[in-house]
Order: C-alpha cells, then sequence, then structure tokens
C-alpha cells in the first residue's frame, strides 16, 4: 500500500515546495511582537492601578488610625519624632518613644505602613496658628489633657489639590511619591534628595501643590498619590 504524497507535481517540471517568503516571515514577526508589547503595556497599566489602589487603602488605614489617636487622646497628631512638638523629623527613623504614648507623635500610624510600591508613606503636618506659643498651636479639638481650648487653622494652612482647587485649613496631607519616589512638583520635592531626604513637615510659607497641570517631571512619570484631610473634617470625625 503506497502513501500518497502532499507534494505534487506534473510530469517534466521541477518539484516546487511552498513556503514563506523572508518578507512574510518578518511581518508575521512585527505583527507579533506589536501584538505582544500593546499585552505587556496593558499589564502594566493593570499592575500600576493596582498599587494605586493599594496606596489609597494604606493611607485610608493611616488616616483612620490618626483620627482614632485624636479620639483617644483629645489631641492633634503631629510630627515630631522628639519632646518637641512641631519640629520636622525623618520618618524613616520611626521613633515612636517621647510623646507617641499621649498621640501627638504619628509614629505609631506611620512606622509598618507603605505604599504600593514598598516605600515609605510621608506625612504634611497643617493646622498652625502662628503664634509661636509651642503646644497651643498644635490643637484643633479642645485639649482634653491639659484644657487647652481648639484654635483655628492658619491660613497658610493651605494646599492646592490634584484638580487646582485651594483648600484651605488642611489637617494633614499624606503622600506617596509613587514609582519614581521623586515629588512632582519642587513646593515638596524636599522629600527627595538633599540633606533633608526622608524629611516631613509643616505646611507653611508656601503652599504645597500638587495640581496635576502643575508637575515638574514629564507627565508619563507624575504618579504621585495624595491624601488630605482638613481641620473641619477630622474636628467632625473626632466629635461623632
Amino acid at each position: 500500500m503506497k502513501i500518497s504524497s502532499i507534494s505534487r507535481h506534473e510530469a517534466g517540471k521541477p518539484l516546487v515546495c511552498a513556503g514563506f517568503t523572508l518578507i512574510e516571515i518578518g511581518l508575521v514577526i512585527v505583527i507579533v511582537g506589536i501584538i505582544m508589547a500593546a499585552a505587556g503595556l496593558g499589564w502594566n497599566a493593570v499592575v500600576e492601578g493596582r498599587r494605586i489602589a493599594k496606596t489609597a487603602a494604606v493611607m485610608d488605614d493611616i488616616k483612620s488610625c490618626l483620627i482614632r489617636r485624636c479620639v483617644l487622646s483629645g489631641r492633634y497628631p503631629t510630627y515630631t519624632g522628639s519632646t518637641t512638638p512641631g519640629n520636622t523629623a525623618d520618618n524613616l527613623d520611626c521613633d515612636v518613644a517621647g510623646l507617641s504614648a499621649v498621640g501627638l507623635d504619628v509614629d505609631s500610624c506611620m512606622c509598618s505602613a507603605l505604599d504600593g510600591w514598598g516605600n515609605k508613606i510621608y506625612y504634611l503636618e497643617g493646622i498652625k496658628d502662628g503664634g509661636g506659643d509651642g503646644l497651643a498651636g498644635e490643637y484643633i479639638i479642645t485639649d482634653t489633657m491639659t484644657g487647652a481650648s481648639r484654635v483655628l487653622p492658619d491660613a497658610t494652612s493651605t494646599i492646592i489639590n490634584k484638580s487646582g482647587i485651594t483648600i484651605q485649613g488642611i489637617a494633614f496631607v499624606l503622600v506617596s511619591l509613587g514609582r519614581n519616589r521623586v515629588a512632582d512638583h519642587t513646593s515638596y520635592n524636599n522629600f527627595n534628595g538633599g540633606v533633608q531626604a526622608g524629611y516631613i513637615g509643616e505646611i507653611s510659607g508656601a503652599t504645597v501643590n500638587f495640581n496635576s497641570t502643575a508637575i515638574d517631571v514629564p507627565v508619563e512619570f507624575a504618579d504621585d498619590v495624595i491624601l488630605y484631610v482638613t481641620a473641619n473634617e477630622l474636628i467632625s470625625a473626632v466629635a461623632q
């Protein structure tokens, strides 16, 4: 029994084998490459979206933690890292000693918190009465420990949010510097680089600008995530 060949030719003519030209193979490779590149970009977008969502969830947890500290201590949470409220400090040190027991230091809410890229989340402290009178400048709620009265935030406790809207009476802002670990705007770029690397401090002197149209980095690298809490929001939460 003979097996028929799939290659057929006419008598007197050379056998011709069907195949692909180099041009056709090249086109196939290009098309496959484009499809794979598009799939890669799509997957990267999915991963980045998940990281941003995780960062937002972590920030919500920090916010809840800080508000609970306000409720329990009757005092506004500041970043100290020392025994002097209002001093800027490096959150990379994660000093939970000192005044953390009475709710002033935010370390216990932030030390173990990482954003979706595995980096520290930074804290900008607002609410200043501008009087230079130490503790009194830190309160926005009645201090149940010392009896100090609530004070209104200083006018400099202001930011420009992502939408370009000026928000006054800022209690605090949580900031993730995103995948590139670089501040999108120079108004808060002391978070990254220089002798103040890792520092977090107070909103004073200049309005911190998170406006997505006022960035100082290429658009494709603008990836900072923020969560801000106003004085009224914090007061309402504490009063509940």
